[in-house]
């Protein structure tokens, strides 16, 4: 097969996809490049004011406000894999990813708002998720660790990935990060 003739196969799955629609409907996570020293470096957000009533950067834009700041250094000495999700009450999402490269350490920050109640009534409902997956998803959303999964739920650790693992079984998903995207985006 042709490339162009894959390119036009993947363009015909995405064109009329429910996926596609979702995304259409899906406010643009906001991007902040971090360097070592946690000052915005790059910024792209998608000009519409999020729903949270914590502001993100100080005025002029090249530091995080301190409780966000706050946050973000504190997910960022912890991260032992490449990527958090926090949850930032009431309703804001922060996605921390570390970027390594020519530049050195950097890390992006993707902010995004979040709805929960409606969001996990939603999954539950879509995906067939029990009561108890249902409170290892919220932990997991707001970017709790198995370990810390484990504790607060009362549960061994082997437990609560036998959760994360049937939860991603019913949302066809492959990691903690789609499990959460499809949770919190809505798609199929």
């Amino acid at each position: 097969m042709r490339e162009s003739d894959e390119i036009q196969r993947a363009d015909a799955r995405v064109e009329g996809g429910a996926p596609l629609d979702v995304a259409r409907r899906r406010r643009v996570a906001d991007l902040y490049v971090l360097d070592a020293s946690f000052r915005v470096v790059l910024s792209w957000t998608s000009g519409k004011a999020h729903t949270t009533t914590t502001p993100l950067c100080e005025s002029g834009g090249s530091v995080f406000t301190p409780p966000i700041d706050r946050v973000v250094r504190q997910v960022a000495a912890e991260m032992q894999e490449g990527e958090r999700l926090v949850l930032v009450p009431p309703n804001l999402l922060l996605r921390i990813v570390e970027l390594e490269g020519s530049a050195g350490l950097h890390y992006g920050v993707f902010a995004e708002d979040y709805q929960s109640r409606d969001s996990m009534r939603e999954a539950a409902r879509r995906y067939g998720i029990s009561r108890r997956e249902i409170e290892v998803l919220t932990l997991l959303v707001q970017g709790a660790a198995t370990g810390e999964i484990s504790a607060q739920l009362h549960i061994a650790e082997t437990t609560v990935q036998d959760h994360i693992k049937n939860i991603a079984a019913k949302t066809h998903a492959r990691s903690r990060t789609e499990i959460v995207a499809k949770v919190l985006g809505g798609s199929t």
